[in-house]
């Protein structure tokens, strides 16, 4: 089933957690994307690192590599929302699976976001270009790519929000996925 996303992948997790997770790509409207456009490869592991740091997620622009970390603490989700004060989008999930699930969506966004950078160059340099004080998140105030991807996650899991507080953010999901011709559900 995950060879439809990626032209390989690996789970520590039991099939039935991989299938819940994997199954917000499909909840989302991703699936024809990932068929079309798969991950290189895709692992949700708990040993996920950059450097020295674990972090949640991975994803490399040049690889098409993506690694999700499955290990959660619960400082890492049921965050309350209220803008700019929490980490990520995936912390604002109520459960373990659900910010694993929200994870993928965010490194997805950045798969996305490397295929506008060769598919449409013009509006990849826009997104490079946006400002990010009005992002929802503190992690989407890191830096443009990762603005980006919270954006995309906060389309598919916060899109009111993202629309209200964010407007520039939501006009650049929308135009960007209007560019790849992506059309995208809200999970609520």
């Amino acid at each position: 089933m995950p060879l439809r996303f990626s032209q390989t992948f690996f789970s520590i997790l039991p099939e039935e957690q991989t299938s819940k997770i994997l199954a917000v790509l499909e909840e989302a409207g991703l699936e024809m994307f990932l068929q079309k456009y798969p991950f290189h490869s895709l692992e949700f592991r708990s040993d996920v690192r950059l450097k020295t740091s674990v972090v949640q997620g991975f994803y490399s622009y040049q690889t098409q590599d993506a690694k999700v970390n499955v290990d959660r603490d619960t400082n890492d989700f049921a965050a309350t929302y209220k803008q700019q004060d929490f980490w990520s989008i995936s912390s604002l999930a109520k459960t373990p699976i659900d910010a694993v699930r929200g994870t993928l969506i965010h490194e997805t966004g950045h798969h996305i976001h490397n295929l506008l950078k060769s598919e449409q160059p013009d509006i990849f340099r826009h997104t490079m270009l946006m400002p990010r004080s009005s992002a929802l998140s503190q992690y989407g105030m890191q830096n443009n790519p990762e603005y980006f991807a919270e954006a995309l996650a906060a389309y598919v899991f916060q899109r009111t929000e993202l629309l209200v507080q964010d407007k520039l953010g939501y006009d650049m999901i929308v135009l960007a996925l209007n560019a790849l011709n992506l059309q995208l559900k809200e999970i609520v």
